[in-house]
């Protein structure tokens, strides 16, 4: 539908659709098909700034900046997702879009973990912690959470990790937090199975691998599959 938008000359509206169907399709599990969606949304952006009032371009480039970043975790493009989600974040405050900005900073957390930067990365999470509490954000919370006890994980603090993971799940619940409920079971089955927990851990790493799989979630229902066959 995007294209046709754009082939008919109505710029606004082939933006908004093509970074609709980018979303779409990741959330498909389809990063590559994503990714060229978005590089077509790129290639009109500034076109579409004529057509579109100034709250809906920042809505649709908000959303096309997460999708590029989380399309570039994925690839293991650790740089150019700190750049992608610097933008977001700058674009965030200048928008006060706080919700966006809350998922940006628990991402850049997680990127900077990844670039072996933990205490900035602890920094981002905390900082983002006390954003979702103040907002009142029940999943930003538990979200929150599931990145930090991941981060202790990294860092061989077994207990931290399981602490955090626990206090996430008693919030995740109900379907809107499936995702996050099976990211914090990751981690906290993780932590049990290092401790000799198996029989506890391989129940909860059973729970985490059959959400992810109702949810289409390839990446991450791997990794759940690679813990519960050790």
């Amino acid at each position: 539908v995007g294209d046709h938008y754009r082939l008919a000359g109505e710029d606004g509206r082939a933006y908004r659709h093509l970074v609709a169907a980018a979303s779409r399709a990741l959330a498909r599990s389809l990063p590559v098909e994503a990714w060229e969606i978005s590089n077509r949304s790129l290639a009109i952006e500034d076109l579409a700034r004529v057509d579109l009032g100034r709250s809906e371009l920042e809505e649709s480039r908000a959303r096309l900046l997460r999708i590029r970043a989380d399309v570039q975790y994925g690839r293991g493009q650790w740089e150019e997702c700190q750049t992608t989600l610097e933008a977001l974040l700058g674009l965030c405050q200048l928008t006060g879009n706080e919700w966006a900005g809350l998922r940006a900073r628990i991402e850049m957390g997680r990127v900077l973990d990844r670039l072996n930067d933990s205490e900035a990365s602890m920094e981002c999470f905390k900082d983002a912690l006390k954003m979702a509490r103040k907002l009142k954000d029940r999943e930003g919370v538990a979200e929150t959470l599931a990145a930090q006890s991941a981060g202790y994980w990294d860092a061989g603090n077994m207990e931290k990790c399981e602490q955090l993971a626990s206090e996430g799940l008693v919030l995740a619940v109900g379907e809107p937090m499936k995702r996050i409920r099976a990211e914090l079971l990751l981690a906290a089955t993780a932590a049990q199975a290092f401790q000799g927990q198996l029989s506890l851990a391989a129940t909860g790493m059973a729970e985490a691998e059959r959400i992810f799989r109702e949810l289409g979630q390839k990446r991450t229902r791997v990794v759940a599959l690679c813990n519960l066959s050790e």
